[in-house]
């Protein structure tokens, strides 16, 4: 392996015995792997199977070896311990060995330990996967718990997890239809997905249907009888214990089918005042108030307003508001306002103003303002303001100001504010830190233009800003301010202090110009418009050139 030419070189080996070729030298070059660039790391990682005393187990079940088996689930993502988006060289073998001898350890051949040597220079860590740069993926959210199988169509696993509950997981998968099922101490889980190129799905507990336990025993046990049974398929009811009934209705709570505090998706119900139920799949109407414990599927109508402790997935109306503690992924309209916790996918439409406290991919439009405190990708336009508080990318348009941190669109409003620009500012007055592109407007600021300003002012620290005195053969002097960069705005105005006429005449020039830098030297050409005015109101227009 040190015969080649990289800066490092991972040696997988999955074999009896494999713990005894640590140093075995040579190997075969791949794809590089991905390295974090500041650590600089040089060397050389052994990662074996199994000790040099011991075997190295397969497993007919799983159609695999358990070592390989766990390192597939790890490389998508299953081995993230810090929640930082990658998997390190230090988290795979943390999981290897877990898993493998978790497995492993009261089988007849005995437990299989993996092993691994390092030597390897400099500060940082190895990476091995990047979940940020995922073909598409699944995050499995906080209150999911079990051990998880994630399958290609019905029967081929691609990759097992063992969830704990309190912590979230990304696993990275190809473009495809999965089957997830998960398994634990309440029942059976599952769900059926389909990922598109580049997406990213998130999956909570309302996301799957339990399923029936199929109830076996083990050689030699006693036969149970039909109240043991029934206690092995009948489990309490729990978070995860979530049945379905078609039809619900209710004058207030209490007062109706289901009950608030039985657990049940309902598919198509109705509430005459206040209707609290625990979750919809299908539509939900109501004269007065809709209040959802978890999640909405489908189709949720109020004449005052819907409260939503989950998510939503499709589509909702209110004359009034909309507050969700999850996140949208549909279109949201409201009368007055849109509340919302986490993120929003698609279209949210507000008669007054939305706040969303997570990120937006879609549009956001509000008769007054759209607060956003997440990252925007799509559109956002409102009558008076918008303030995203992250990144922004696609078009932020507004009456009066738009906000935002880092701006990859446009902006387009009376007053556009960003830290920095990589597109167009369009306005009366366009303030950046820092401009890749156009800013339009009568005032506009930048702390570093690299791009093209056009405005009647324009201010940069690294642009073109002068002010000089200069004067002409036919008496006048001006007083000229240029500003801008490559293309600048040239206003100057002036009179003729030595002339035989008795009333003074003012001259104005306005135009545009060209500016070239040639080292220690530079060229300027612009063309302008003149206009002069007398005390007598006699007046003249030339245009000119230099």
């Amino acid at each position: 392996m040190k015969s080649f030419e990289t800066d490092v070189n991972i040696l997988i080996l999955d074999s009896c015995a494999s713990g005894a070729f640590m140093r075995v030298k040579g190997g075969q070059q791949v794809a590089l792997f991905l390295l974090d660039e500041p650590s600089r790391i040089r060397g050389d990682v052994y990662l074996s199977s199994s000790t040099e005393e011991e075997a190295s187990h397969e497993s007919d079940e799983i159609g695999a070896s358990f070592f390989t088996y766990s390192l597939v689930s790890l490389l998508r993502g299953a081995a993230d311990f810090s929640q930082d988006g990658q998997v390190t060289i230090h988290e795979a073998y943390q999981y290897a060995r877990t898993e493998t001898l978790s497995r492993t350890e009261s089988t007849l051949a005995g437990p299989q330990r993996p092993s691994w040597h390092i030597e390897l220079t400099g500060t940082g860590d190895l990476v091995l996967t990047d979940l940020m740069e995922l073909e598409a993926g699944i995050v499995f959210t906080e209150e999911l718990e079990g051990q998880m199988f994630i399958k290609r169509g019905q029967h081929n696993i691609v990759a097992e997890i063992n969830k704990a509950k309190g912590t979230s997981i990304t696993i990275v998968l190809p473009v495809d239809s999965y089957t997830i099922t998960i398994r634990n101490d309440d029942g059976t889980l599952e769900a059926s997905i389909t990922l598109d190129e580049s997406s990213i799905t998130t999956l909570t507990i309302g996301d799957f249907l339990r399923t029936k336990n199929i109830v076996t025993r083990t050689r030699g046990d006693e036969e149970m009888n039909d109240e043991e049974l029934k206690d092995k398929i009948d489990k309490p009811v729990s978070s995860y214990d979530v049945s379905f009934i078609h039809f619900g209705f209710s004058f207030v709570p209490g007062l109706g089918v289901p009950f608030p505090n039985q657990p049940y998706y309902v598919g198509l119900d109705f509430n005459l005042v206040l209707g609290i139920n625990y979750g919809i799949r299908g539509a939900q109407s109501g004269t007065g108030i809709n209040i959802v414990q978890d999640t909405v599927y489908g189709a949720q109508f109020a004449v005052i307003g819907n409260i939503v402790e989950g998510g939503l997935k499709w589509f909702q109306w209110a004359g009034v508001f909309n507050i969700f503690s999850g996140s949208v992924r549909g279109l949201q309209s409201a009368g007055v306002f849109n509340i919302v916790s986490e993120d929003i996918s698609w279209l949210q439409a507000s008669g007054v103003f939305i706040i969303a406290s997570g990120s937006v991919k879609g549009a956001q439009g509000a008769g007054v303002f759209n607060i956003t405190s997440g990252t925007l990708t799509g559109v956002q336009g409102a009558g008076v303001f918008n303030i995203t508080s992250d990144t922004f990318t696609g078009v932020q348009a507004a009456g009066v100001f738009n906000s935002a941190i880092n701006v990859t669109g446009i902006q387009a409003g009376t007053l556009n504010i960003a830290d920095k620009i990589e597109g167009s500012q369009i306005g009366i007055i366009n303030i950046a830190d820092s401009i890749s592109g156009l800013q339009i407007g009568l005032l506009n600021i930048g702390e570093r233009i690299d791009g093209i300003p056009i405005g009647l002012i324009n201010i940069s620290r690294n642009g073109l800003m002068t002010l000089s005195f200069e004067g002409d053969f036919n008496g006048f002097f001006y007083l000229s301010f240029q500003s801008g960069k490559t293309l600048y705005t040239l206003l100057s105005a002036g009179t003729q202090f030595f002339t035989v006429q008795t009333d003074p005449v003012l001259s104005t020039i306005a135009g545009l110009g060209l500016h070239f830098d040639l080292g220690p030297f530079f060229i300027e050409g612009d063309a302008a418009a003149k206009k002069l005015q007398s005390a007598g109101k006699n007046e003249k227009n030339f245009h000119s050139l230099k």
